[in-house]
Formats: C-alpha cells, structure tokens, sequence
C-alpha cells in the first residue's frame, strides 16, 4: 500500500510510535474525562507552530482564550508569543439546546471558512470539543447532517484537523466514520493502580500499531512509554 505523506505532530513519543499523521485529513482524539484529549490536540497546535513554523488555529467551544493561555503557561506554553498560532473563542455562545446548536454551528462554520480564507494557509486545525457542540442538540439526525457539514468543510481546507470527543454515555458521539483516523485515551485500572493507555484504532492510509501503550501527563505534556514503542 502506498501511504499518504506524514507530518509529524510535535509529541515526539507519539511521532516515534505512530510515524506521525498523514497529512490534510480528520482526526478523532476520544477518551474520558481526564484522559489529556486537550492536553494532546494543543501540543498538537503549539509544536506545530513552534518546531515546525505551520500556521496553527485552535477552535474552542468548551474553554476560553485567558483559560487555554493559563492553562498551557502550566507547561511552559507560551502561546501568546506565537505569532502564528490563532485561537478562535466560541466559549461564551448561549448553552441553550437548539438555539445555542444553531448559533454555534454557524460560528463553527464561519471559524472555519476563516481558516480557509487566511492569507498565509492554516496547516493544523484543532477543534475541541466536538462534545460540546452535539450535545446542545436534541435531535441526533439533525447534529448528524451538521457534523457531516462541518467535516466537509474542514477537509476543504487541507489542514490536518484534530477534534476532540468525550465519552460520555449520556450525550451522542461523533461518529467515527466521518473522520481519517482515530485515537483512543482511556485510564484502566492494573492491580491496585490506574494507568493512562493510548491506541491508534483508526489510521486510513497508513500502515500503524494497533497494541495499547501506556502514557503519562507530566510537567511536559503527554509522553509516551518509551520502555513499550
């Protein structure tokens, strides 16, 4: 099989066990809460930006601009001393069900077109969360027929897109299939402790690893187990 050119997303553990992402398609990072989904797409963003000079936009719906620079500073992130690196706030759209649906995915909507209309190209798209965004909906053929919209619009850009997703039993889920790859984070319980582990279930036009590997959240970011790539 001929695979589709790589990019290497920045965290350099997961880029030695992955090979990296192919480049210009969708991704799902889905786990829990506290499984480091957000922690793993910003790094995505930051490095981007940082190691590798690409134009990067993060598209928030669920934290504000002054928490994810705060946030991040936890880490020594300077995000704000990125001149390429935009964040898109649609933190603050009303929460109600439909209404905020329909006002958010139109900001959603007009954040992208943005990307796609920016001078200097977007290279790296982070959206978190789509959690946020489906579950202001009560109709789940209607949040389908938006997502795969959104999705379509965000392939026309030809940036590499992550997209956060939390499970919650309670809410509808992104679905997988409108998306090029997937990674699950998840915490499961080994004697008489917790552990984070990381799988690559999903990866179209790449060959990838399919086992689980262990990670952890440090001063650094998310890093790999190196004892397992």
């Amino acid at each position: 099989m001929e695979e589709i050119p790589k990019i290497q997303t920045g965290i350099s553990t997961f880029d030695e066990f992955s090979g990296g992402l192919p480049e210009k398609a969708l991704y799902l990072i889905t786990g829990g809460p506290g499984t480091g989904k957000t922690i793993f797409a910003y790094m995505y963003a930051y490095f981007g930006a940082l190691k590798f000079n690409e134009k990067s936009m993060i598209i928030t719906t669920l934290d504000s601009r002054e928490h994810i620079l705060r946030y991040m500073k936890t880490f020594g992130w300077d995000f704000e001393k990125l001149d390429n690196l935009l964040i898109k706030d649609l933190s603050k759209i009303p929460a109600a069900e439909d209404f905020g649906s329909s006002i958010l995915f139109n900001r959603l909507m007009e954040a992208v077109v943005e990307a796609e209309d920016e001078v200097e190209k977007v290279n790296r798209i982070v959206l978190d969360s789509a959690t946020s965004v489906i579950s202001l909906y009560t109709d789940p053929i209607r949040a389908r027929r938006d997502l795969i919209q959104l999705t379509n619009l965000l392939r026309r850009t030809n940036a590499t897109t992550i997209i956060t997703n939390e499970v919650i039993s309670t809410v509808h889920q992104m679905e997988e299939y409108l998306v090029d790859g997937v990674i699950r984070l998840s915490i499961i319980p080994k004697a008489d402790e917790f552990i984070r582990m990381l799988q690559i279930s999903k990866l179209r036009g790449s060959n990838h690893p399919m086992r689980q590997i262990p990670y952890k959240i440090t001063g650094k970011g998310i890093e790999l187990s190196r004892q397992t790539l």
